[in-house]
């Protein structure tokens, strides 16, 4: 096992040097989805940003995870350079266009998908209706369904704080489909509580410890994602930081993901 990793550290090392970065366009829906491609190897890393975030959020991530691996990151539709889109924004809607615009692209499984925030709901969704093509997740303090219910239930005064400013944070966005997105929060909640993640699939969770919450909000935050990495078997890594950990230390994500990536060399070295 040790040898097997030197030997894999090495090689990574061997690999580090950077890609570029190829831009492509792709029709997914009747509109314009823009994804960023580089790299290269057996295994893709899909780059998915949060909610009202495009893929900007992975810019100190792709290029480094380029140098090991092919990494994708796009903008959904109606962010950034894609073009707005027709059907409802919720999660299984999103899925499936993320998925329809790898077909164009090019990009064959199989899918390592790395998440931040909203984009964990999206992720888990994704996993859950293309079961045979992703082999690892790593959600990057995603937000999770049950949240909702305890915060509801548990920090009610906070919480009812907190939706009013995303409420008015949504109403008085400039992009349309941040708005619609939002409307569609609730449906995208529901879609991941009844999401079926494969049966054995690695998940490595970073969870913020400094999240940007009221202190009440937050140990509901933090405490979820504990308990959801335990309930489907995942390796929780804590991260003293802030909510935007792919911006603000985007190391530790680097780091989790190119552990991953070995893990997945390992078990296809030893079939």
């Amino acid at each position: 096992m040790l040898r097997y990793l030197f030997v894999s550290w090495v090689l990574f090392a061997t690999q580090a040097e950077a890609q570029k970065a190829d831009t492509v366009n792709v029709e997914v829906d009747s509109a314009t989805m823009r994804m960023v491609i580089s790299g290269t190897g057996k295994t893709t890393i899909v780059l998915e940003a949060g909610a009202a975030a495009d893929m900007r959020t992975w810019s100190k991530v792709h290029p480094e995870l380029s140098r090991y691996a092919r990494v994708v990151s796009y903008d959904r539709l109606g962010y950034g350079s894609s073009h707005p889109a027709r059907r409802p924004r919720t999660a299984a809607i999103m899925a499936e266009q993320l998925h329809a615009g790898l077909q164009r692209a090019g990009i064959a499984p199989p899918f390592i998908v790395v998440a931040h925030s909203f984009g964990g709901i999206i992720a888990r969704v994704f996993a859950s209706q293309y079961p045979s093509e992703v082999v690892a997740l790593v959600l990057v303090d995603p937000a999770l369904e049950q949240f909702y219910v305890r915060a509801t239930l548990n920090a009610s005064h906070a919480y009812l704080r907190q939706i009013e400013e995303d409420l008015v944070w949504a109403e008085n966005s400039k992009n349309e489909s941040v708005r619609r997105e939002y409307l569609g929060y609730e449906t995208s909640l529901l879609e991941a509580r009844v999401a079926v993640l494969p049966r054995g699939l690695p998940i490595t969770l970073l969870s913020a410890t400094k999240m940007e919450l009221d202190p009440a909000l937050l140990a509901i935050w933090v405490d979820e994602q504990t308990r959801w990495s335990k309930s489907v078997g995942a390796r929780q890594i804590f991260v003293e930081y802030g909510h935007r950990i792919p911006q603000g230390r985007p190391d530790v994500v680097i780091d989790a993901v190119k552990r991953v990536l070995l893990s997945i060399d390992q078990t296809a070295n030893t079939r």
